[in-house]
């Protein structure tokens, strides 16, 4: 989207992401989008519906933008930074990259 003077926003582009996303963030100083996303969302949707804490993998994905002309972009490549199986931390929602780490952040208590 664009902010319009009226602060409307106007859409501009889209493109598709490789896994469902969440919180996702822009970082200012490398052009990135981060966020946590679900890799396997059919596998979320069981464990939810069966109230079981359930093996739910999930990354943190870097996309990178590409300018073309104006205020769009398209995406560039989309890498998952860091993958988990599910075994050790349920449904990631949110994810950033913080001094040469990676943080992973999740809903659930367990």
């Amino acid at each position: 989207f664009e902010r319009l003077p009226s602060s409307e926003l106007k859409w501009v582009s889209r493109f598709t992401v490789k896994h469902s996303i969440d919180n996702l963030e822009y970082d200012t100083a490398t052009g990135h989008l981060t966020g946590g996303t679900i890799p396997d969302p059919l596998a979320a949707l069981k464990a939810m519906a069966s109230g079981a804490r359930g093996d739910v993998p999930g990354s943190l994905l870097r996309i990178t933008l590409l300018g073309t002309g104006g205020a769009s972009f398209v995406d560039g490549t989309q890498t998952n930074v860091v993958m988990h199986d599910g075994t050790k931390m349920a449904h990631v929602s949110a994810g950033l990259e913080t001094v040469g780490k990676a943080v992973l952040g999740s809903p659930s208590n367990e």
